[in-house]
């Protein structure tokens, strides 16, 4: 549980005036359940796919500039919550029904290549057409994994206003 900056507020107070000093007690810092030191790019440093990647050490995600058109974002790590999750940007306008395999294939190639993912269940329920999509707003989805064991586990969003993005993930703690 997180836990506040405790403030102590000391007054002094001599016969000549009252003078106020504020001290800051800083020395329980916050506390995370997951450990942070821990929270490194060593999940990525094997994968050829991906080695040029960025690491942000502060927010614990790695940005991929894939291609011209492409760049992918990548996180792992968290306080109290773990998120796992990856994040395309295609700087064009994707249409989620007509262009439903590419986005899909981009799932599947992402959470094979790494080991934090369920990558085999969720090409299983892909390839099987049992992804239920829904449109929230003119440019909004999410979806649904249809299978018992990815079903709550797992977040899908989708949007394509001026650009597309997609992202795939989960949440622990």
């Amino acid at each position: 549980m997180k836990r506040l900056l405790i403030l102590l507020l000391v007054l002094i107070v001599n016969w000549e005036g009252i003078t106020q000093e504020v001290i800051i007690d800083d020395s329980e810092k916050e506390e995370c359940f997951f450990d942070q030191a821990t929270q490194t790019d060593e999940f990525l440093k094997n994968i050829e796919e991906l080695k040029n990647y960025t690491w942000d050490a502060e927010i614990k995600t790695a940005e991929i500039v894939l291609n011209d058109h492409w760049s992918l974002t990548i996180k792992r790590g968290g306080c109290d919550l773990f998120e796992m999750s990856a994040s395309f940007m295609y700087d064009r306008v994707l249409d989620i029904e007509k262009d439903k395999k590419q986005i899909f294939d981009n799932i599947i190639w992402i959470t094979s290549l790494l080991e934090d993912f369920d990558g085999e269940d969720l090409k299983r329920v892909i390839d099987k057409g049992s992804v239920v999509i829904t449109k929230e707003d003119e440019f909004n989805y999410y979806a649904n994994f249809m299978d018992v064991k990815l079903y709550e586990l797992y977040y899908f969003y989708f949007n394509n206003k001026d650009r597309t993005t997609f992202e795939i993930g989960y949440f622990y703690n």
